[in-house]
């Protein structure tokens, strides 16, 4: 993970604040690899996957924390990925590739989203 080492662990201590009871959990996926889930009792908050340099955050995001991803200040191109995205029962997907610091906040953001709505 390079640098981008130090943003995942500033973004794990995000969630653990805007989740104090988060469990997590690394599982390996045959076609993905290693992935590190982050999850409350009830459902899975957010799935990181590390990788050269940087790390995948993908989050399900449901229709209500859409809605109000759609009023906040998150950039229109990832609200725009959102909405085009296909509808699961989980959500829709929101994918972010974390290189910078900034872009682990926007992923904190998210989860703050996803966790209130």
């Amino acid at each position: 993970m390079g640098k981008a080492k130090s943003h995942w662990d500033a973004l794990v201590a995000s969630v653990r604040k805007i989740e104090p009871k988060a469990e997590v959990e690394w599982r390996f996926y045959k076609p993905y690899g290693w992935t590190f889930i982050i999850r409350n009792k009830r459902r899975n908050l957010m799935y990181l996957r590390p990788a050269n340099g940087e790390f995948l955050a993908s989050l399900a995001m449901g229709e209500t924390a859409v809605r109000a991803a759609q009023t906040s200040d998150l950039p229109a191109e990832l609200i725009a990925e959102m909405l085009a995205g296909p509808k699961y029962p989980e959500g829709r997907p929101a994918r972010v590739t974390v290189r910078t610091a900034a872009q682990a906040r926007m992923v904190a953001k998210l989860v703050t989203l996803k966790v209130r709505n």
